[in-house]
């Protein structure tokens, strides 16, 4: 396996991947948190369940969450390192050679 080609992005882009990136990785969160209560929904469907299987999955679906929300905290730090870094100017200047931004506070 090769070693990947480097292409040069600008630093706005660079941070919108980065957004990019949280917003799907909490969409793979919201898919785990929406399959953990499809699995309690099924169990509790099924007639003659036994209540050991309903607190596994209880607690199974209590460490899920937990895990989700750690991971949405660290989501969340992600998002914030970044929150004073995008120009709000409707000009594009996201490409290297392109104006610079006249907005305060621009990188």
């Amino acid at each position: 396996m090769g070693v990947p080609e480097y292409c040069p992005i600008s630093r706005r882009q660079a941070i919108s991947n980065i957004i990019d990136s949280v917003a799907q990785e909490q969409a793979a969160l919201a898919n785990l948190l929406d399959a953990e209560g499809d699995k309690i929904k099924k169990l509790a469907c099924q007639p003659h369940v036994c209540p050991e299987a309903l607190l596994a999955a209880n607690k199974s679906a209590q460490k899920t969450l937990s895990a989700v929300s750690h991971l949405e905290t660290v989501l969340q730090s992600k998002l914030e390192l970044f929150e004073d870094c995008l120009c709000p100017c409707p000009e594009r200047h996201d490409e290297p050679g392109d104006a610079p931004c006249s907005c305060a506070g621009a990188d």
